[in-house]
């Protein structure tokens, strides 16, 4: 009898006494002389025969059912951010956190202005740039914060980054460009560009 019908009976052997026997976790072992055992371990100087190889494994099962999904990601939802508009355009809402809104406006001249507001109290916001930095550590539902100001020289043309949080944790990460003065050529006068992650 050859190595494959011994470990083929033998595997059909412990599947008929299977309903007899106590569970086990049972391996298949060949000794150098090429006898193969059916053991609770391999001794010394025996190896694991692998049933696969022989086809002695079953077909596959029909798959389970779908797990839970998993915990949300730390790194946030991003959300892109793109205001690209001609001359005396009213302000308006570009990116809403929930808590954090920010809005923005082209003025007669091509210049940008860029405001933030808050829907909860005692929030922090800090803005920084090539221009004037701002930082707010008691940014409330009450007092808007003008983040850019095109009419003042220091804010013209350049990459920003806004972080805000508030008490009830909610983080924005911003990353952004501001430009005015038809960046873009053609009918585009004022622009803010980025990308913002919610945490």
């Amino acid at each position: 009898m050859t190595l494959r019908h011994s470990v083929i009976a033998m595997v059909a052997g412990m599947a008929v006494g299977s309903a007899a026997l106590p569970a086990r976790a049972l391996v298949v072992c060949k000794k150098k002389t090429g006898a193969v055992f059916l053991r609770d371990a391999c001794k010394k100087k025996e190896t694991v025969v692998d049933l696969a190889s022989f086809g002695a494994t079953g077909p596959q099962g029909p798959a389970g059912p779908q797990g839970p999904p998993g915990p949300p990601g730390s790194g946030g939802q991003a959300t892109p951010i793109d205001f690209r508009v001609p001359v005396n355009t009213a302000s308006a809402v570009i990116f809403d956190s929930g808590k954090l809104k920010l809005a923005a406006a082209c003025s007669a001249d091509g210049l940008v202005t860029l405001t933030a507001t808050t829907s909860v109290d005692n929030a922090t916001l800090q803005s920084f740039g090539n221009g004037l930095d701002n930082s707010q550590n008691n940014f409330d539902i009450a007092t808007p914060l003008t983040i850019d100001d095109g009419n003042d020289p220091a804010y013209l043309d350049e990459e920003r980054t806004l972080v805000y949080t508030e008490p009830g944790g909610q983080i924005v990460d911003l990353s952004y460009l501001i430009a005015q003065n038809m960046p873009l050529g053609g009918t585009v006068a004022c622009l803010v560009s980025g990308l913002a992650v919610v945490h």
